[in-house]
């Protein structure tokens, strides 16, 4: 009769396999969530902590704002809303553009949005989504070079994209 212990011995080494294999990627896991955490999760506009509340709509908002009221600077961010609105391509129907107030300016007089309440910190252009909340803004110096607005428009797109049930 064989003795029992080689049999013991195999059963034992194939458990501690088979716990093992379950427990290296659980380890594996939290090596790279405390070591190597990937880049990312940066916003190029500002996001805004606590957002401001307008009137539900049933599309994006970008929303031209210059607390001075009616200047250049404010025509200069309305158009600007437009192009970014215009370069979303099919995704330009989820996205209105507009400005805070109207203006005898031709560049914002017809994109004027009813905005009563909104008290925004400055000037720039601001992401609203359907709900009515202002999300993130871009102050006008982050839209004065190419690059920037590159990245502006990148990252419009990318809110409509990962948020496609609104608007």
């Amino acid at each position: 009769m064989t003795s029992p212990e080689p049999q013991r011995r195999k059963g034992r080494n194939t458990l501690l396999l088979m716990f093992g294999i379950a427990l290296v990627p659980i380890l594996a896991a939290q090596a790279v969530y405390h070591w190597w955490r990937p880049a990312g999760g940066a916003s190029y506009g500002q996001m805004l902590l606590t957002p401001d509340t307008l009137a539900s709509a049933p599309q994006w908002r970008l929303l031209a704002h210059d607390p001075a009221g009616c200047t250049p600077l404010q025509g200069d961010l309305t158009f600007a809303a437009r192009q970014f609105t215009v370069a979303q391509g099919r995704e330009a129907d989820r996205l209105r553009y507009g400005a805070s107030r109207s203006c005898p300016n031709p560049r914002v007089a017809d994109a004027a949005l009813d905005t009563p309440r909104l008290q925004l910190p400055g000037a720039g252009l601001y992401l609203i989504d359907p709900h009515g909340n202002a999300v993130v803004r871009y102050a006008p110096q982050q839209l004065a070079d190419v690059d920037g607005r590159r990245r502006v428009m990148s990252e419009i797109g990318k809110f409509l994209k990962n948020n496609k049930g609104l608007g």
